[in-house]
C-alpha cells in the first residue's frame, strides 16, 4: 500500500473466524489497548524495528454487531472502544481513532446507544464508520445522509462519516468482476458518493 503511494486504513481487532474465540472480547481490555499502542508506534514510530508510514486512520473492531464477529455484548465494545480510543488518544493526539464498524446502521446498540455513551462519558471519536452490501446505489446516498444526520443529533459535527466497506453483494457479484452490471452499479454508487456528506467509502 505504501509503496504504491497510498494512505494505511488499519483496522484493529479480529475478523471472522472458525475459531470462535477470536470473537469473544479481550480478557484484559487494557492490556488490548496496550497492544494497540504498540502496533502504531511500530508502524508510526519507528519502535521494535519499525517503520515511519505515519497512519492516521485507526479502526476499533469490526462489525461488533456481528456474532462470529464480536461475541460479547454491546456494552463489552463500549468499554473495549473507550480504553483504546483514549490510551491511543493520549500516545498521540493526531491519530484518527474511530468505530464501530457497523454491519448495519439500524443496529441502534451499536449507532445511537453508542454514540450516546461516546457523548456521554467524553470518548474521543474522529470517524463514524459502517458497512454496507445493497444493490441499489441509490440506498448507499440515503444511508450516508441517515449516519450525517445521527451524528449530528448528538453534536458530533466534526465526527467523519465514512463506509468502510461496499459492495453490490457480499459474495457474488461483487462488484470487482468483470460485467456491465457491476461497472454501472460502481459508477452509480461513485456518483452518488459525490453529494452525500461521506468523506470516505
Amino acid at each position: 500500500i505504501v509503496e504504491n503511494g497510498f494512505n494505511v486504513f488499519y483496522r484493529l481487532g479480529e475478523r471472522a473466524s472458525d475459531n470462535k474465540s477470536k470473537a469473544l472480547p479481550p480478557k484484559n481490555f487494557t492490556k488490548w489497548a496496550e497492544i494497540c499502542k504498540h502496533i502504531v508506534m511500530h508502524y508510526n514510530d519507528g519502535w521494535c524495528h519499525g517503520y515511519h508510514f505515519n497512519i492516521k486512520y485507526w479502526e476499533i473492531w469490526n462489525e461488533p454487531d456481528l456474532k462470529g464477529f464480536w461475541n460479547g455484548t454491546a456494552e463489552d465494545y463500549y468499554g473495549l472502544y473507550e480504553i483504546t480510543a483514549k490510551t491511543l488518544k493520549e500516545y498521540d493526539a493526531s491519530l484518527k481513532i474511530g468505530g464501530p464498524c457497523v454491519a448495519s446502521i439500524k443496529n441502534e446498540n451499536f449507532t445511537s446507544e453508542f454514540l450516546n455513551y461516546v457523548v456521554s462519558h467524553n470518548i474521543p471519536i474522529d470517524f463514524f464508520s459502517w458497512h454496507m452490501y445493497d444493490s441499489n446505489p441509490y440506498n448507499f446516498y440515503k444511508a450516508s445522509l441517515y449516519v450525517r444526520k445521527l451524528l449530528d443529533s448528538y453534536g458530533l459535527y466534526g465526527c467523519e462519516n465514512i463506509n468502510t466497506e461496499w459492495n453490490i453483494d457480499i459474495l457474488s457479484p461483487q462488484r470487482d468482476k468483470d460485467s456491465e452490471k457491476n461497472a454501472a452499479f460502481t459508477a452509480s454508487c461513485l456518483i452518488a458518493f459525490q453529494n452525500c456528506n461521506l468523506e470516505y467509502a
